[in-house]
C-alpha cells in the first residue's frame, strides 16, 4: 500500500512449510523482488515498486546488493547509434533464479495437488539471453507453445498486476507445464516431470541438441534453430 498506492496482498497462497526452510528463503525473497521488480517489460506497478521499495534497499546497501544479483553490472546502456540509457544491466545469477522459480513452483504444484511434488524442474526465461544461440532462437518457440497451451487453462492469482499462474495437466510423460508471470511482463515458463515417468523423446530437438540445423513448425510458424 505504501509503495503502489493499493493492497495487493489479497488471498496470498500460502503451504506448510517448517521454520528452517521459510527463514532461509527470506533473502532469496529479497533477491527475486529485486530481480523481478526493475524488468523493463513489467507494468506500472512494477515501475513504482522499483521507484519505492527496491531504491530504498539500493539507497541503503548498493554494491554487495546490486553485485549479488548482477554479476558485471553497468548503469548505462549505450546503444549502437551512442545514445544512452540510465539502465542497470548485467548478467543474472540464473542459479538462485531458478531455485527461486522452483520453489514458488513446488508450492503451487502443493496448493494445487496437495501434495509434494517428487521429479524433475527444468525453467525456461523469455527475458535473458543464453550463452547457447539456439537457445536464444527457440525462446520464441518456447514462447508460443506455453501461449496456444496454456489458454485453454484459467489464468489464477487474486493480485494480476502482480502475479498470476496457468497449469497445464500431466501429460503421457508425466509432465506438467506451468506458466509464472510477474508484473505481467515477466515471464517463466515450467515444466515438473514427476518420478518413475517414462522419458520424453522429440526427434527435433534431438536433431538440435547434436548440431544439426532444424527448422521447427507451430501453429503456422516456422522456427529456425541454427
Amino acid at each position: 500500500m505504501k509503495d503502489v498506492g493499493d493492497d495487493h496482498r489479497k488471498n496470498l497462497i500460502t503451504v506448510p512449510s517448517c521454520d528452517e526452510h521459510n527463514l532461509k528463503k527470506t533473502k532469496d525473497d529479497e533477491f527475486l523482488m529485486t530481480f523481478i521488480t526493475g524488468h523493463v517489460k513489467n507494468n506500472f506497478v512494477g515501475y513504482k515498486q522499483t521507484k519505492s521499495k527496491l531504491r530504498r534497499a539500493l539507497d541503503r546497501k548498493y554494491d554487495g546488493f546490486i553485485n549479488s544479483v548482477l554479476k558485471d553490472s553497468k548503469e548505462l546502456i549505450k546503444t549502437s547509434n551512442g545514445t544512452q540509457f540510465p539502465v542497470i544491466a548485467g548478467t543474472p545469477d540464473l542459479d538462485r533464479v531458478k531455485k527461486c522459480i522452483e520453489h514458488i513452483s513446488y508450492g503451487l504444484y502443493f496448493h494445487e495437488y496437495g501434495k509434494r511434488f517428487k521429479g524433475e524442474f527444468r525453467v525456461v526465461y523469455d527475458f535473458v539471453t543464453y550463452q547457447d544461440d539456439y537457445v536464444n532462437k527457440l525462446i520464441p518457440y518456447f514462447h508460443d507453445v506455453y501461449k496456444k497451451e496454456t489458454e485453454k487453462y484459467p489464468i489464477k492469482g487474486d493480485n494480476p498486476e502482480i502475479f498470476t499462474y496457468q497449469i497445464v495437466p500431466s501429460n503421457e510423460f508425466g509432465i506438467i507445464g506451468i506458466k509464472l508471470s510477474f508484473f505481467e511482463g515477466t515471464h517463466f515458463f515450467v515444466s515438473l516431470q514427476a518420478e518413475n515417468s517414462p522419458e520424453p523423446f522429440d526427434l527435433g530437438f534431438k536433431m538440435i541438441q547434436d548440431s544439426f540445423k532444424t527448422t521447427l513448425k507451430f501453429d503456422g510458424k516456422v522456427y529456425d534453430s541454427n
